[in-house]
């Protein structure tokens, strides 16, 4: 009984040092397993982005701030106002911001002028104290050379010029391909060839005949026609009107009253401000203030052109605005002694902004011609100062600003951050139509300088 009982022991442990000894080699199989996966399938690693998606978050809701509060377009061309703002949103934080527009006149356009010293001081004065939507456009103006035209907005040559030498095209097609504009104010005179680079880059050429002494101004049928933008400019933008001499023939002001004129048409028309609150026009040009009190918003009628009162700004300053209902005829400032009859390229006429009329021909002799080159703009304008800045009225001034901010760069420059190490741009389109509808896009950029 002994014996059976060791060897049945004996049996037995046999048997668990077999069962010990598959367990470990299972062990030694699972092991290598697991080695070969981890080698052939490494582990993945995941790294949180919420840094980047708080900056697009915080870009939207920062910009719908500034638009539910009603100051996105102040803040769009304000930088003071801006950047105060966003101190305020980001206080003591490593947050880097920019900005920029796209799509509207800037704070600050740069008109480069091939011009005398007079007409330098002219354009100055003429485009004084313009307001867009009731923010201020300072227009800064420097002489340049048409070799090396000044960084700027737009070109303005003023006067007769050859443009076809080729240092001269080559600068004016580089300057263009910069988005910048080109204005010419220019009279071709019968002995003068209308040369290849006014027929390219200005889209005009030489034109037989006249065609009638109406005036036409075009009115662009939608959007998308070329003449829409300086139109738009040309009927809400609010002329800035002066009155700053002391007049006392009007009776019922009691504090105060100044006197200016309204020149259209060759033709100028006395106006008082009565105590900085309401004003009176001579409609008639008898010297007699014929119509009013007017207050802003009320209209007017001279020479059969309706006109509005937009703003009184103080005691010694109004801006008036066109009507577009009643439509606005130049006098004939396009047809002059031994000058050409100029016409667009383009034989729809669709790019003539100021015309005379011809009922027999679609093509018309034009004072205004507008065209995009490369991607820049340019506009041909018969000179209305041929004879002598004194004949020039308020609605010539009217037509070149219009001219000067269609056709100026509108992209606003954004600030270079040296420090920028990751930065996400957020885009909003804005309109504003409290004079002149303008729609542009307002860049808003967020950034960690690491």
């Amino acid at each position: 009984m002994l014996r059976q009982t060791k060897f049945r022991m004996s049996d037995k442990a046999n048997k668990a040092d077999k069962g010990f000894v598959n367990i470990f080699e299972l062990i030694i199989v699972v092991v290598a397993l697991f080695s070969a996966y981890t080698f052939f399938f490494p582990a993945f690693s995941y790294k949180s982005n919420w840094n980047n998606a708080l900056l697009v978050v915080q870009a939207r809701d920062t910009i719908l701030a500034m638009e539910r509060t009603g100051k996105l377009y102040d803040y769009s061309f304000d930088a003071n106002a801006r950047n105060s703002f966003l101190g305020k949103v980001f206080p003591a934080s490593n947050v880097l911001t920019w900005s920029k527009t796209t799509g509207a006149p800037k704070p600050t356009v740069q008109i480069a002028c091939f011009c005398t010293n007079e007409q330098v001081t002219a354009l100055s004065h003429w485009l004084d104290d313009i307001r867009i939507n009731g923010r201020s456009v300072n227009f800064v103006i420097s002489q340049t050379s048409l070799t090396n035209i000044n960084p700027s907005d737009a070109l303005l040559v003023w006067g007769y010029q050859d443009l076809s030498p080729p240092a001269i095209r080559a600068e004016l097609e580089d300057y263009l391909k910069e988005g910048n504009g080109v204005v010419e104010v220019m009279d071709f005179a019968t002995g003068t060839g209308i040369d290849n680079t006014q027929n390219d880059i200005f889209g005009i050429n030489e034109y037989t005949g006249w065609g009638t002494d109406t005036i036409s101004f075009a009115e662009p049928t939608d959007a998308e026609i070329i003449t829409y933008q300086p139109y738009k400019f040309f009927y809400h933008l609010p002329i800035p009107l002066k009155a700053t001499t002391p007049e006392s023939n009007l009776g019922t002001c009691t504090k105060s009253n100044n006197t200016g004129t309204f020149a259209i048409r060759g033709n100028s028309y006395n106006f008082w401000i009565c105590d900085g609150t309401k004003a009176y026009f001579d409609t008639n040009g008898n010297g007699v203030a014929d119509t009013g009190p007017l207050v802003p918003g009320s209209t007017f009628t001279i020479e059969g052109f309706t006109f509005h009162l937009k703003y009184i700004d103080s005691a010694t300053g109004i801006r008036v605005s066109f009507d577009p209902s009643t439509g606005y005829r130049f006098a004939d400032f396009i047809k002059a002694t031994d000058v050409k009859a100029v016409s667009s390229t383009v034989k729809s006429n669709e790019k003539a902004l100021v015309f005379r009329e011809n009922p027999s021909d679609v093509q018309k002799a034009s004072g205004v011609v507008l065209n995009d080159y490369a991607a820049g703009r340019t506009a041909w304008v018969a000179n209305f100062t041929r004879d002598g800045m004194a004949s020039v009225g308020d609605d010539h001034h009217l037509l070149l600003a219009s001219l000067l901010l269609w056709a100026s760069n509108k992209e606003t420059k954004g600030i270079l951050l040296e420090n920028l190490n990751v930065g996400f741009k957020t885009s909003y389109v804005n309109v504003n139509a409290t004079d002149v509808y303008e729609v542009y896009t307002f860049d808003l950029g967020l950034g960690y300088p690491y």
